[in-house]
């Protein structure tokens, strides 16, 4: 588990690597054994991709079926051991379609690095799958 505020350091570090398509950096942030878990997508995508190799599949089939995957972090919001990053994102295809999107993931952190990834339709969802309850949200609002 990491200390303090470098949860949502690391998860912002990855996502840096993100913007700049850089696969070791994102690497670099990964926990050798992640669990990325796209089970609640939409996409062709679903499904649970393991270590490494897991995560390199999935960035792979994505890049292969989109000219450009855009992904912009809205929030990296701490609650426990978790962060979660509500996003929007702008894909375009090969012959030019553009699908813009929205969703978060929930991210989960062992020995400094992200040891899993769930990826949810929408920010509220995300936030009660980490533990924060609509009451909790609302009250984390008024301060």
């Amino acid at each position: 588990m990491c200390a303090g505020r470098e949860q949502p350091e690391v998860v912002k570090r990855f996502f840096e690597a993100r913007k700049r398509h850089d696969l070791e950096g994102e690497l670099a942030e990964l926990h050798e054994a992640v669990v990325w878990d796209m089970s609640n997508s939409r996409s062709p995508y679903r499904g649970l991709y393991r270590g490494h190799d897991g995560f390199r599949q999935i960035r792979r089939e994505a890049f292969e079926a989109w000219a450009d995957v855009r992904r912009e972090p809205q929030a990296f919001i701490e609650i426990g051991e978790h962060v979660v990053v509500p996003m929007r994102g702008r894909n375009r295809g090969r012959g030019g379609i553009e699908l813009d999107w929205t969703a978060a993931s929930v991210y989960t952190l062992r020995e400094g690095k992200i040891a899993r990834s769930e990826l949810y339709q929408s920010p509220e969802e995300a936030r009660e799958a980490a533990g924060l309850s609509e009451q909790d949200d609302a009250q984390a609002d008024s301060s």
